[in-house]
């Protein structure tokens, strides 16, 4: 009985710090979101995660490294999206692409920061490489060959379409970013024709 006990009593206390943890990492995407990965500081963080600051270092050695965290959620996150449409057709991926959290206000400010540390920062940039995006590439890569067949049969093909989708997702990001206030959104459906380039959209000021 009380081993079962202690077992249990184990499963929560991780259960609590994994939630700590998310907590952190949630905590700093508004903070570099809202002041900028410059200005934001772990003090910042900690208070928006409501944990003390020596909490906070026991899970993130740095603001480096809760971006970086944050940026594994994100890529973690695209996986499950591919995952779960493995079954699909590539309409259907993109009308999910565009509803999930990669065009949402947060993330599309967090992403266009991300790029920007990257290129200011090329330890980082390659970091994001090794440990994030070659992942990415590797399971976009059986998404691709299970959904598209034979018409994508060479990886040099599969490369290319992993540029030109990460480009549309990034340069849509930051055209919304810029005119976030003066266009409405866009419709999922919209989106979706511009990405398999069967429509022209005028965003209107509205």
């Amino acid at each position: 009985m009380f081993i079962g006990f202690g077992e249990k009593l184990e499963t929560r206390k991780k259960k609590y710090l994994s939630e700590v943890k998310d907590d952190i990492i949630n905590a700093a995407s508004i903070v570099f979101c809202k002041n900028g990965y410059e200005k934001a500081t772990t003090r910042m963080i900690a208070k928006e995660a409501h944990v003390a600051l020596g909490t906070l270092y026991n899970y993130f050695k740095s603001k480096r490294d809760l971006l970086f965290a944050y940026a594994e959620k994100m890529v973690g996150e695209f996986i499950t999206l591919l995952n779960e449409n493995v079954d699909n057709d590539i309409k259907s991926f993109l009308y999910n692409l565009f509803k999930s959290q990669f065009v949402r206000e947060k993330n599309r400010s967090f992403l266009i920061m991300l790029i920007h540390e990257a290129w200011l920062d090329p330890e980082f940039d390659q970091m994001l490489d090794d440990k994030l995006f070659n992942k990415l590439k590797k399971r976009f890569s059986i998404f691709v060959k299970k959904i598209l067949g034979e018409k994508f049969n060479s990886q040099a093909d599969i490369d290319a379409l992993f540029s030109i989708l990460s480009s549309f997702i990034i340069g849509f990001n930051i055209q919304r970013e810029k005119t976030s206030n003066r266009v409405k959104e866009i419709p999922v459906e919209k989106l979706v024709k511009i990405a398999r380039f069967n429509e022209k959209v005028e965003l209107s000021s509205d």
